[in-house]
């Protein structure tokens, strides 16, 4: 899903590929693209409440990092 989201991401900053797309088209590729960007600030967001919580209960960082998927630099950030 990572590389599908940096292709599509690419495509979109490609002035070759976006000069073909119509108004609407680019508007909707706009809307898309922050939905998708909201979606993943939000993820981020979870997580990382999420770990806040595991470190106030005392749980490894490595443990923590396991779980949600951040980096134990990320975890050693949120003290």
């Amino acid at each position: 899903m990572e590389l599908f989201e940096k292709e599509v991401k690419r495509l979109n900053e490609d002035q070759k590929f976006t000069a073909f797309m119509s108004d609407e088209e680019e508007a909707e590729k706009l809307r898309k693209t922050l939905i998708s960007e909201a979606k993943t600030e939000g993820i981020k967001s979870e997580k990382i409440k999420i770990a806040k919580n595991m470190l106030e209960n005392n749980m490894s960082k490595e443990v923590i990092s396991k779980i949600t998927g951040l980096s134990i630099a990320e975890i050693e950030a949120l003290k």
